[in-house]
């Protein structure tokens, strides 16, 4: 009966998140750049975070609500800036080390990712109110 009502909602769900990125009004574009480990810089004479750039992705720009921090699995907080992206499109190996450049080319440290079954991925924003 479970695997019944979750096969008849799966089609109309991706389709309302697929339309959400599709939105003029929602839409924003950003980059997802994935931690890979650290590098000596010899022109800076110091370490520094390497990182995997992504295709732009499209993403949906929003804030936590008493209803989303109660399901998240992150440690997120009513008000917490969040981008949310398409499963499909976004990458399959993820970590806090990672950042998302905005529309703006602001680098957002990530706080909190959680996936939303197969549907979408929800990436909480680290310090932003």
């Amino acid at each position: 009966m479970t695997s019944t009502i979750f096969s008849s909602i799966q089609d109309p769900v991706h389709s309302l998140v697929a339309e959400l990125m599709r939105s003029e009004e929602f839409n924003e574009k950003v980059t997802y750049k994935r931690y890979t480990g650290q590098a000596f810089d010899s022109d800076v004479e110091y370490t520094k975070n390497v990182y995997d750039t992504t295709k732009e992705l499209d993403a949906v720009r929003m804030r936590h609500t008493k209803e989303s921090v109660k399901v998240s699995a992150s440690d997120v907080q009513v008000g917490d800036l969040l981008f949310l992206f398409d499963a499909s499109a976004f990458p399959s190996e993820c970590s806090l080390k990672d950042l998302v450049v905005d529309a703006d080319g602001n680098e957002l440290g990530v706080k909190g990712i959680d996936r939303i079954l197969n549907f979408a991925v929800s990436v909480t924003i680290v310090g932003a109110k």
